[in-house]
């Protein structure tokens, strides 16, 4: 929850309405890259390539 203290310019109102109602929509892609397979393919290939960084 975000509590705003504006006073009564409406001008101020809509400005804060527009701006915490047009944010980037989530897709379904997003929320995919925090399961876990995804992590784990993730750090895997972050070995590899300290893997072949020391050879």
């Amino acid at each position: 929850m975000r509590l705003y203290e504006v006073n009564d310019d409406e001008n101020i109102v809509k400005d804060i309405t527009y701006a915490t109602n047009s944010q980037n929509p989530i897709d379904f892609r997003d929320l995919k890259s925090n399961d876990s397979i995804q992590i784990l393919l993730e750090t895997s290939a972050a070995d590899l390539v300290n893997i072949f960084l020391h050879i």
